[in-house]
């Protein structure tokens, strides 16, 4: 009996044993539950707190950024303006459509930050970025308008304009507006081709070398006009004044250089370019060079000399022919900034003789990654003086074989091996003028392997033109 009850004790105490291990376990369970529970609400309540903080981080933002009607125009009123001018001039330099794009002043207000850039794309709207810390100030509306995208679209957006708002004082310049309004547009032949005194008022702010800064405003533009040269006096007398009327009512600061070669040399175009730009660079800092022939005049002063992303044909058209020869058509004018130039390593130098020297650069062009822009012919048209025939420039027999070497010879042949002798550098009253003298025979010595002769489809090609 006593055995049975010492077994009943036993096995009271065994399931007080486990009795407590189970009310420790449930214990423990509960806890963890509990604080499960707890941290979620938790977080719960973080996320509200932080949620309502940024709301609040939004709201304050909102309030310091937007400002007042008569504020905002006090603030912007001089970089809307800008902005907008920008939009006239890529519409003019990119042939863009952008009579769909419109100002929204609700976006935000442009901050006082020292840069900005245009940026987009081909279905965007132009984007002003700030450069200091990466924020957007102003943002153009999307535009859905198939006009907009660009003729050639292996254009790359990217860094299309850049400009200075403020200076290092913190004021920002007086900008000459890009659009002046001395501006007259389309311009009756009759009243230039045959004009060769420049009026007073135009002649007395030209400086000695045939240089103008405006006075009045900063010039956006520093364009050196070079004009390759030989024999053609009228037509330069004519080309000067009209040069600096024209020059002046876009408010460019300029330098007109006229780069002459002695005989007996032939006339080489594109050597004379590659030694005026030389010369240009060493007068002054310019920021774009215009290749210029001397016997065509603008038609519409709203063709601004000035340089674009990509080299520049300014004379679309001329009253010559009545469209291009050829759609990679590049003779005439053409707009050059000096980094262009350098990549392509300028002119060639070996097109003594009439043609083949705006071919071969349209091949270099094309090799260093880049392509041509023009304006639209109702603006970009150009008047051709007649002259008499030169007998000193004939046409060039070789350039056909040349212009298909171009790209092999890009590297050796241009700005970077120019050879040649300054006999004079004049600082005339309307114009600089450069003398050189050029062995012919020394130049195309290097480069006696290109000089085969052109294939008889080339030759009768020759003959017909």
């Amino acid at each position: 009996m006593e055995q049975i009850k010492h077994f009943y004790r036993r096995r009271d105490g065994f399931h007080c044993y486990i009795y407590l291990i189970m009310s420790i376990i449930v214990t423990l369970m509960f806890i963890q539950f509990a604080s499960i529970f707890h941290g979620t609400i938790s977080r719960d309540a973080d996320l509200k707190a932080n949620v309502y903080t940024k709301k609040q981080n939004r709201e304050a933002t909102f309030k310091k950024s937007t400002v007042t009607s008569d504020q905002a125009k006090q603030a912007t009123i001089a970089n809307i303006t800008d902005i907008l001018e920008e939009i006239h001039i890529l519409k003019a330099m990119l042939n863009i459509s952008t009579k769909n794009i419109t100002f929204n002043a609700k976006r935000k207000v442009i901050t006082k930050d020292e840069t900005i850039s245009i940026l987009g794309d081909e279905k965007n709207a132009l984007v002003i970025r700030n450069h200091s810390n990466g924020k957007v100030d102003l943002q153009w509306p999307k535009v859905n308008d198939s006009s907009f995208i660009l003729k050639q679209p292996s254009i790359n957006w990217s860094l299309v304009l850049d400009h200075k708002l403020v200076r290092a004082g913190g004021k920002r310049p007086n900008y000459c507006p890009l659009w002046p309004s001395e501006l007259i547009g389309q311009m009756p032949p009759d009243t230039f081709i045959r004009e060769t005194e420049l009026p007073e008022a135009y002649r007395k702010q030209v400086q000695h070398g045939g240089r103008f800064r405006p006075s009045e405003c900063e010039p956006r533009e520093r364009t050196a006009i070079i004009i390759p040269y030989r024999d053609r006096e009228q037509n330069l007398k004519v080309q000067l004044r009209h040069l600096h009327m024209v020059l002046q009512r876009q408010n460019l600061e300029y330098g007109i250089y006229v780069v002459e070669m002695a005989f007996p040399s032939q006339f080489n175009r594109g050597l004379l370019a590659n030694v005026g730009f030389l010369t240009a660079s060493s007068v002054s800092k310019y920021t774009c060079y215009v290749i210029h022939d001397v016997d065509l005049l603008q038609m519409d002063d709203r063709n601004l000399y000035r340089c674009g992303r990509v080299p520049r044909h300014l004379s679309a058209t001329n009253s010559k022919f009545k469209q291009l020869p050829y759609t990679s058509y590049f003779g005439g004018v053409s707009a050059f900034s000096p980094e262009q130039l350098w990549r392509v390593n300028g002119y060639s130098n070996l097109y003594f003789g009439w043609g083949g020297e705006d071919d071969d650069m349209v091949m270099r062009i094309f090799t260093a990654g880049l392509h041509i822009s023009r304006p639209k012919a109702l603006i970009g048209g150009f008047w051709a003086l007649e002259h008499e025939h030169d007998a000193g420039n004939p046409k060039n027999p070789h350039r056909f074989t040349l212009v298909n070497s171009a790209p092999e010879r890009m590297k050796s042949d241009g700005l970077r091996s120019v050879a040649y002798k300054r006999l004079a550098l004049e600082f005339k009253p309307l114009y600089t003028w450069v003398y050189i003298g050029v062995k012919e025979a020394q130049v195309m010595e290097k480069f006696e392997s290109y000089l085969q002769d052109p294939p008889l489809q080339e030759q009768r090609q020759d003959s017909e033109t």
